[in-house]
C-alpha cells in the first residue's frame, strides 16, 4: 500500500527478490507504480507511515492489498517464501525504531536475509562439467527422491527414441533367434554334449559378463574424457554419473541401453554367421553380449530408492546387482566394485587388488594415472611407493 502511494516499500530489495525468484518479468513493476500514483490523490506522509505500520503488523491485510495490486500468483510465490515471516517481523521492527543505531542493526539483519535468499535462489544445484542441461522429466516411483535428471552430454535425454527402440529390439530379437535355433539344433541331433556346451555356454557368459562389466565400467570411469574417439560419449556418460546418480533413474530401458546394443548388436551378429557349428561359443557370444545390456538396466536398478517388487526380489536374493552392493562404489575415489551385472566378482577382484596392478601397469608403461588416483592423493602415494618397492 504504501509503495502504491509513491512511498518507497519497506521490503525494498527483498520484494524485487521475491518477484524475480518466480521467473516473471520485474520491468512490470514501475508501470504499475506510475499508473497507480497518477491516480492516487496526495496524502500527508504522517498518514502514509500510520498506513504502513498498521500493514507490517497486519499480514493479512497486507497480503490482500498486494494481490489486488498483483495477483494472486506474485503474492502466493512472496508469502510462501522460506522467509517471509522474517521480513515482516524485521521491517515492521525497524519502522518503530527511531534508535539510529537500532535501525543500522535492522538493516544489517535485513541485507543478510536477502543476501541468504539470494544465494539461496542463485546456487546450482550440482557442479557437473559444461554443457549441463537440468531438466525435470517427471518423477516416478523410487526415482532420484524428486532431484532432477542432470544431462552432462550435449543433446542427450532420458526418453527413448524410435532409432534407439529399434536399435535395442533388433538386437534383442536377433539373439533370441540365434539361441533357439542352436537349441534346435542340439535338440533335433539329440546330442547329450550339445546341451551341456549349451548351458556351459550360457554359466561361463554370465560370469565373464559380470567380469567384463566391471573392466569396462574401470576403463570408462578413470581413462578418457567426452573427446575420445569412439567411446567420448560413454565416456563422459560414466563419469558425469557420479556427479548426478540419480539421473539413470529416470531413462527409459531403450535409452538407457541402446549404446551399448551398438556393440552387442555386433556381436550377436558375428557369433550367428561365424560360430552356428559351435553350440558352447554362439551361446556364450549371444548371452555375453546381451548381459551387457542387461548390466546397465540392473545399475540403474540399483540407483532406485524403491525399484519394482520383482526387481527388489532379485535384489535381495543376490541376482541381479543390488543397491547395498553398487552403493559401495559411489564413494570418492570411486577405486572399487566396478561389476555392475551381479557384482559376483567385485569382492574377489577388489581384495587381490586388481585393478590397482591394472593402473600401476598403465602407469609404467607412460600412460595417464587414473581419475582414481587424482581424486585421492593418498591412494597416489600409496601406489606410486608400491612402484618403487617401498612397500611390498
Amino acid at each position: 500500500s504504501c509503495w502504491w502511494l509513491g512511498y518507497r516499500s519497506p521490503f525494498g530489495d527483498l520484494q524485487s527478490e521475491a518477484v524475480s525468484s518466480t521467473g516473471r518479468r520485474t520491468a512490470f513493476q514501475p508501470v504499475v507504480r506510475r499508473e497507480i500514483v497518477s491516480q492516487s490523490m496526495p496524502i500527508p506522509k504522517r498518514t502514509a507511515g500510520l498506513l504502513a505500520l498498521t500493514v507490517s503488523c497486519a499480514p493479512s491485510v497486507f497480503s490482500s492489498t498486494y494481490a489486488a495490486g498483483y495477483g494472486a500468483s506474485t503474492t502466493g510465490a512472496f508469502l510462501s517464501h522460506p522467509q517471509t515471516s522474517r521480513v515482516l517481523r524485521l521491517s515492521s521492527s525497524r519502522l518503530l525504531s527511531s534508535s539510529p543505531s537500532s535501525s543500522r542493526r535492522r538493516s544489517r539483519e535485513l541485507q543478510s536475509v536477502v543476501a541468504e535468499e539470494r544465494e539461496v535462489t542463485t546456487s546450482a544445484p550440482l557442479s557437473v562439467s559444461a554443457p549441463q542441461v537440468l531438466t525435470q522429466q517427471g518423477s516416478r516411483e523410487g526415482k532420484g527422491k524428486g532431484k532432477a535428471p542432470v544431462l552432462v552430454v550435449e543433446g542427450d535425454s532420458v526418453k527413448s527414441t524410435p532409432w534407439q527402440k529399434g536399435v535395442v529390439w533388433s538386437t534383442l530379437l536377433l539373439a533370441l533367434f540365434s539361441l533357439t535355433k542352436s537349441a534346435i539344433s542340439v535338440s533335433s541331433a539329440q546330442s547329450l554334449a550339445g546341451g551341456l556346451d549349451i548351458a556351459l555356454g550360457f554359466l561361463c557368459a554370465l560370469v565373464f559378463g559380470d567380469f567384463f562389466s566391471g573392466l569396462f565400467h574401470w576403463v570408462a570411469d578413470n581413462y578418457g574424457n567426452g573427446s575420445t574417439p569412439v567411446f567420448g560419449g560413454v565416456i563422459e556418460g560414466f563419469q558425469g554419473h557420479h556427479k548426478a546418480p540419480w539421473t539413470i533413474t529416470y531413462r527409459d530401458f531403450e535409452n538407457n541401453t541402446f549404446k551399448i546394443c551398438y556393440a552387442a548388436g555386433a556381436i550377436v551378429a558375428l557369433s550367428f554367421l561365424l560360430l552356428g557349428g559351435s553350440p558352447f561359443w554362439q551361446t556364450f557370444w549371444t548371452v555375453f553380449a546381451v548381459s551387457q545390456a542387461f548390466a546397465q538396466e540392473f545399475h540403474k536398478y540399483s540407483h532406485m530408492t524403491n525399484p519394482p517388487a520383482l526387481v527388489r526380489r532379485l535384489q535381495d536374493a543376490g541376482l541381479i546387482l543390488s543397491r547395498k552392493e553398487h552403493g559401495q562404489h559411489h564413494n570418492s575415489p570411486f577405486e572399487g566394485h566396478y561389476c555392475i551385472l551381479f557384482g559376483f566378482c567385485n569382492r574377489p577382484l577388489d581384495s587381490i587388488g586388481f585393478f590397482r596392478f591394472l593402473e600401476r601397469r598403465v602407469v609404467a608403461l607412460g600412460g595417464h594415472e587414473p581419475n582414481s588416483w587424482k581424486l585421492d592423493e593418498s591412494l597416489r602415494e600409496e601406489q606410486k611407493r608400491i612402484m618403487k618397492g617401498e612397500v611390498g
